[in-house]
């Protein structure tokens, strides 16, 4: 009668224990909740895609390397790409401040400085959104997310890459994990079969995502070095300066003295709003280029400064 009770209470035991814990629902949605709450971490981003392009294959692969400083609003990124085999890296510092993103980058030994919209940080409670909840081993649960849920995760980059009409994301085919530890979210893969339309033409792309979360709490501030503050070249001076480019080849040997107006040129960048340069002796003297909310100054063929328009 003893080893019956022992084996009664032993069984009562297993029982409360598992009807006390959490469902992967539950766990998820607290994970994603105390995620929100940091005030800094570390995030390592690997993207593989894999593009099929009028039958040949191509891969280019981007691994992201960088600290989260939510409290600040500052970002250190170092960022490895690989495309045919060439291999290049870049280092960036992203502040958030006054609705804007300025964004410092390492290209060529120098760093240049640009304004863009604010995005959004890594949306977490996303994941208290997931259906279909199917846990894994070692912690790991696979989830359904939306084609919006997922775009929003990706800040919809899919529709800003230049020179892609549109982005369709199969979800049918759609694979989202998510791994838990500590009570964080250590690790979402994401498996996305995309189609891509570029100029008429359609490309496949297997792309593959994995962010990998660690350092809560522990990476500190991130700060920006005051001498690329400093020194920074604004980048729409180097718009400026390649539209100048542009006109040079456009002009030839033309000798007439005149104002030059063309905001038209293909040059590989935005296109300006304004364009207002004094031609003289087949040269390019002064005036200014209006282009993506900022002014150029030209003297004498060369942008000397760049301020952006109220």
């Amino acid at each position: 009668m003893k080893k019956v009770r022992i084996l009664i209470t032993t069984l009562l035991m297993a029982l409360l224990v598992t009807g006390c814990g959490k469902s992967p629902q539950e766990i998820l949605s607290d994970a994603s909740e105390k995620m929100t709450t940091l005030d800094n971490y570390h995030m390592v981003m690997d993207t593989n895609m894999e593009m099929s392009i009028q039958g040949s294959i191509l891969n280019i692969n981007v691994d992201a390397d960088s600290d989260v400083d939510l409290k600040n609003g500052t970002v250190h990124m170092n960022m490895t790409t690989s495309f045919f085999g060439e291999e290049s890296s870049s280092e960036s510092y992203t502040l958030a401040q006054n609705d804007q993103n300025i964004t410092y980058t390492l290209q060529e030994d120098e760093w240049y400085k640009q304004e863009s919209a604010v995005e959004e940080e890594f949306n977490f409670n996303i994941l208290k959104e997931a259906s279909n909840i199917e846990e894994l081993e070692d912690n790991t649960y696979k989830i359904s997310l939306t084609e919006e849920q997922v775009r929003e995760i990706l800040n919809n980059s899919l529709d800003e890459n230049s020179g892609i009409d549109d982005a369709v994301i199969d979800t049918e085919n759609l694979s989202v994990e998510v791994t838990v530890g500590d009570g964080y979210v250590t690790k979402i893969v994401l498996i996305m079969p995309i189609t891509l339309t570029s100029e008429g033409t359609m490309v496949d792309v297997d792309c593959t995502m994995a962010m990998e979360f660690s350092q809560f709490n522990e990476v500190g501030n991130v700060t920006i070095p005051s001498d690329i503050i400093e020194n920074a070249i604004d980048v729409n001076a180097l718009y400026a300066e390649s539209y100048i480019s542009a006109i040079y080849w456009e002009l030839g040997f033309d000798e007439d003295d005149h104002i030059y107006t063309n905001t038209e040129l293909e040059y590989g960048g935005p296109q300006p709003s304004k364009v207002e340069i004094s031609i003289v002796d087949s040269e390019i003297a002064d005036g200014i280029i209006e282009i993506n909310g900022y002014r150029a100054t030209i003297v004498a063929g060369t942008v000397t400064d760049v301020t952006k328009i109220d």
